[in-house]
């Protein structure tokens, strides 16, 4: 009961917190910008598998991480300074509290708790009233509980046993390749050696969660699959993950099910038919914006078509009657 009151507490504040409300409060929104392109570019040097691209990767990070510690200081600089003027204009008026306040801050002790929420208008404010509102008013409309799961899982029975190829605008050199028992596929690369297993962990919604072999690294792949072309689906991808000693289900997937980086075709009967790369929903039922919500009742079809086995009749004319009697005949 305590993980979902602290579930619902977590959900209200998303749309109403700002997410870089614990961030230094010295550092400049050009700064951040640079601090994410940093964090992006070390995610894609983890993620690379090719050593050229490694190589790439890693220059462009040191030198974003250069221009992060230069604009850095830059922005302590102008802070300490804009406080120093601020203190010396509330001593200049006798306001001694905002002096030692300001103080404080400086000395790196400061409790001050007075970090600011959005408004309905999405303006930021430190009002008691205006907060209270946002809450209740977040509290009418969110919702409580995730979608449909299946855990464990396995893929849609069309796919089992299948090789599928990769298409962006076209062929790429990457394959999925599923089991037999359709608990796992396999990928690679013709530009690398070797196969990486991923086992399939948990479906929620049109959401495939799966897991690198028995690692602790996990994928949340949004699916759109429609079971009339059932051997190509669209594919959703760049939310990768890490998650300690996981046993059971995932019951909160807004932190790692966020709206995809890319999005790719994958066809195991050779060009798909599907003329489009966008998905119909990219974020889970319970979670809030950024994407396409999508649906609780929703979820990836499984069932294999089925084809009825014809009853012979026997065609009453041809029925044979008198069948094992001799035939006699007179002397």
């Amino acid at each position: 009961m305590t993980n979902w009151i602290l579930s619902d507490v977590n959900l209200s504040a998303i749309p109403i917190i700002p997410l870089d409300s614990n961030k230094e409060r010295w550092i400049s929104d050009t700064t951040w910008n640079v601090i994410e392109k940093r964090r992006s570019t070390k995610s894609k040097y983890n993620q690379a598998r090719s050593e050229r691209l490694k190589e790439k990767l890693q220059i462009e990070y040191s030198e974003l991480n250069k221009e992060v510690k230069k604009k850095a200081r830059k922005d302590k600089l102008q802070y300490i300074e804009g406080l120093a003027n601020e203190a010396e204009e509330a001593c200049k008026h006798g306001e001694l509290s905002t002096v030692y306040k300001i103080t404080k801050q400086l000395c790196g002790k400061s409790n001050n708790n007075d970090t600011p929420v959005l408004s309905k208008n999405g303006e930021r404010t430190n009002q008691i009233s205006v907060i209270l509102d946002a809450f209740l008013s977040y509290k009418e409309f969110r919702p409580s509980r995730i979608g449909k799961t299946e855990f464990p899982c396995q893929f849609p029975c069309p796919w089992h046993n299948k090789t599928f190829d990769m298409y962006s605008s076209v062929k790429t050199s990457s394959t999925w390749r599923f089991t037999a028992d359709g608990q796992a596929f396999f990928t690679s690369d013709s530009e690398e050696p070797g196969e990486y297993i991923h086992k399939c962990y948990q479906i929620t919604e049109r959401f495939i969660i799966v897991r690198e072999a028995d690692s602790r690294f996990f994928r949340c792949y949004p699916i759109y699959y429609n079971p009339e072309t059932p051997l190509e689906f669209i594919m959703g991808g760049g939310n990768f993950f890490r998650s300690i000693n996981q046993t059971g289900e995932f019951t909160d997937l807004c932190e790692f099910c966020k709206e995809p980086r890319y999005t790719d075709i994958l066809s195991a009967t050779g060009p798909p038919t599907i003329s489009t790369l966008s998905l119909d929903c990219t974020r889970p039922s319970a979670c809030s914006p950024p994407g396409k919500v999508c649906n609780p009742s929703d979820t990836i079809p499984k069932a294999c078509p089925t084809t009825a086995t014809p009853t012979i009749t026997a065609d009453p004319k041809t029925k044979k009657s008198g069948c094992g009697k001799k035939k006699h005949t007179r002397p």
